[in-house]
């Protein structure tokens, strides 16, 4: 808005100053009411069922790990999911590399 007064005389400066005001309010009047209705139509990350105050406050992003099907969630699951296996089971399993205990002797 200053921009807006220092390009203008004094008598159009005041109308000048309260165009960015003006299109400010009109804009959150036009944004947020598509805002409120594009999360219930379920077109956002945000599930429509959850309480307004739970979607403002909480981050609805995906993260890298949720756009990876094959990667794990969490280091924690990847260590239950997956036991270690010996020399013995790599060999028997035809594992690149693996070397058999009489093969290693």
């Amino acid at each position: 808005s200053a921009l807006a007064i220092s390009a203008y005389r004094e008598p159009e400066a005041g109308r000048a100053a309260a165009m960015p005001v003006i299109y400010g309010f009109m804009q959150s009047m036009i944004v947020l009411p598509v805002l409120l209705v594009s999360w219930k139509a379920g077109w956002t990350h945000a599930p429509p069922s959850a309480p307004l105050l739970r979607v403002l406050l909480e981050s609805w992003q995906p993260t890298y790990l949720d756009m990876q099907p094959n990667l794990p969630r969490h280091a924690e699951q990847q260590q239950t999911d997956s036991k270690p296996q010996t020399a013995t089971e790599l060999s028997s399993t035809g594992s690149v590399g693996a070397v058999s205990p009489a093969q290693a002797a």
